[in-house]
């Protein structure tokens, strides 16, 4: 079955290529082919709940990277508020401390954009707290500087200095 690359935005059941057997064709010499892993990228990016699901039933590995460079979907969800998929992708065996060649690790980009469930959810499961990532700034220093109270008082409850 080929899809087009402007086909896998689309979030139906029946437009989504989730078997080993679907193949990309791009649209144009723009697009690049997708593969499996940026077919997880996009479901993350869609706050595709199911195709995440049969991505991850399939196999898929949590921590792999697609085109996103080298973001973990871990690091994805966390960026885009997506504590459901945050929470499927740690059950998977998500890598809650993984750190992205920038320094970020999930629980940064969560604290960055504000995400209270994201980073409560990353804490439960373990999260460090203390972990340094660009400029040598952690999740707390940022929770400060941005004046965000819950997520401070959370890092704080868990260690974070």
């Amino acid at each position: 079955m080929e899809r087009t690359f402007g086909e896998l935005w689309n979030q139906t059941d029946q437009c989504w290529p989730l078997m080993e057997d679907c193949s990309v064709v791009p649209v144009s010499a723009d697009y690049p082919k997708v593969t499996l892993a940026d077919e997880f990228d996009i479901a993350i990016e869609d706050s595709n709940v199911w195709a995440v699901q049969k991505l991850l039933k399939a196999g898929h590995e949590a921590d792999t990277t697609g085109w996103k460079g080298d973001w973990t979907p871990l690091m994805i969800a966390a960026w885009r508020y997506e504590t459901e998929i945050a929470e499927r992708l740690i059950d998977a065996g998500a890598d809650v401390n993984a750190k992205a060649a920038s320094g970020v690790t999930p629980l940064y980009l969560a604290s960055q954009r504000g995400s209270t469930e994201v980073v409560a959810v990353l804490l439960r499961a373990g999260a460090d707290a203390n972990v340094e990532g660009p400029g040598g700034r952690t999740a707390l220093g940022i929770a400060r500087t941005d004046h965000r109270d819950d997520i401070i008082g959370m890092l704080e409850a868990a260690g974070a200095r």
